[in-house]
């Protein structure tokens, strides 16, 4: 019998399917995460609305998105250096409260009525920067906790998380704003991250692996790059993969508010329908591909998923109807799933393991510190739109439909450059 990360009795080889929850720390852990995860989704949904509410402005949403991923873009690759020189559980504690309080500042905002888009971008900064420290850090504490025969289980079942909690939590999120007000949805965020913090304090114990990389971090980015720009199919996957990112991203989200509000004349009411139908289509992809097991032909899955992504965006744009908006909202989740977990696989399995936390490093730097592009981006392609369209329907439509079309062009041109790709098993 061996230790895994602090867990005695789990057989270290060949382990069966979900047999990664016979170790005590990864469930609590695990658990504790799906609490934190359906409380951002909250704070997500009530946030778009409550700055639509104060402002019924585009470009602030489109700023709150800037925020919200400006710490990511800037504090990827320290917070990597960082994750491997410090107790990382102690650190995801210290982050984990940084979030808490940044939830229940404004929570106090909204509750006293001082709530404005200016408290607003502070304390989401304050969110963000507790998240952009606590991404890395998550990442080699999972492989701490759980070792390398758990690892890829570990790996699908966090990161699933998110999508998953899509379903509860935006949900929640609308019938909180509702039925309670903004000011109790900021409270239950807080709330929501008091299991994984508690968890860490009491229960999960685990044996930190030192890691023995000493290069600066800006090193070992350079080293990532040239493996990835040596290899042009491999290039052309990351290109492909961080797209849906860059051009897209948290940029849609706060065009579910605006629909629900100015076209479908529905309010809350509207937007709590959207953002569920999202979540209800990204469940049913992660069921669907657990069902299914190991995907062959992952590249076509991942040209596949993106253009189903945009097509199903680009629908929901043109459509004035709320049945068929729904359905395009649950395929826009559906396909949201498919292309990142096809992405995911591809670069897991491609790259050598003495690269793979360089180059995966450099994936969730595109395909989340390049999320601050989004805000600036549907803010111009707003301003554009506004130039050339009459009324408010034409404007937002054609600024999604633009947007859609950036990622559809860019990975056809990537197709048709890297046709590798699509032959990925």
């Amino acid at each position: 019998m061996t230790t895994i990360g602090g867990d005695a009795g789990a057989p270290a080889n060949s382990p069966g399917k979900f047999a990664i929850f016979k170790l005590r720390n990864f469930r609590y852990y695990w658990i504790g995460t799906i609490f934190s995860n359906i409380g951002e989704h909250i704070e997500n949904v009530i946030r778009n609305w409550l700055i639509w509410e104060l402002t019924h402005s585009v470009f602030w949403l489109m700023v709150m998105v800037f925020m919200h991923w400006i710490p990511f873009a800037l504090l990827s690759l320290p917070a990597g250096s960082i994750a491997e020189r410090v107790n990382r559980q102690r650190l995801i504690i210290w982050t984990e409260v940084g979030q808490c309080v940044a939830a229940l500042g404004m929570f106090g905002a909204t509750y006293f009525g001082v709530m404005d888009q200016y408290w607003m971008s502070g304390l989401l900064i304050l969110h963000s920067v507790s998240g952009a420290l606590s991404n890395p850090c998550r990442q080699l504490f999972l492989h701490d906790m759980v070792g390398k025969d758990y690892l890829l289980s570990g790996i699908a079942l966090t990161s699933s998380l998110r999508f998953a909690t899509q379903s509860v939590g935006k949900p929640i999120g609308g019938v909180i704003l509702l039925t309670l007000g903004a000011s109790y949805g900021f409270f239950a965020n807080a709330v929501a991250y008091l299991p994984i913090m508690l968890a860490l304090l009491t229960v999960v114990r685990v044996a930190q692996n030192e890691t023995p990389r000493v290069r600066r971090p800006l090193e070992e980015f350079k080293e990532g790059v040239k493996h990835v720009t040596a290899q042009p199919s491999m290039l052309a996957t990351l290109c492909v993969a961080i797209a849906p990112s860059v051009f897209v991203g948290n940029g849609f989200d706060p065009f579910l508010v605006i629909y629900a509000d100015t076209v479908f004349k529905m309010g809350a009411t509207g937007y709590t329908y959207f953002i569920t139908a999202v979540g209800v289509g990204a469940v049913a992809a992660v069921v669907l591909l657990g069902a299914l097991g190991n995907v062959q032909w992952k590249g076509k899955m991942l040209f596949g998923g993106i253009f189903g992504f945009c097509l199903s965006m680009i629908s929901f744009a043109l459509s004035r109807s709320l049945v068929p908006s729904m359905i395009f909202l649950f395929l826009f989740g559906f396909f949201q799933v498919i292309h990142n977990t096809a992405a995911t696989a591809i670069l897991l399995e491609d790259v050598p393991n003495q690269m793979r936390g360089r180059v995966m490093g450099i994936f969730n730097f595109g395909r989340l510190g390049l999320r601050v592009l989004n805000g600036p981006f549907f803010a111009l392609l707003n301003k554009l739109a506004v130039l050339g369209a009459a009324g408010a329907f034409a404007t937002n439509a054609i600024t999604l439909t633009a947007a859609a079309s950036t990622v559809a062009v860019f990975t056809l041109m990537l197709a048709l450059l890297a046709p590798a790709v699509s032959k990925q098993k």
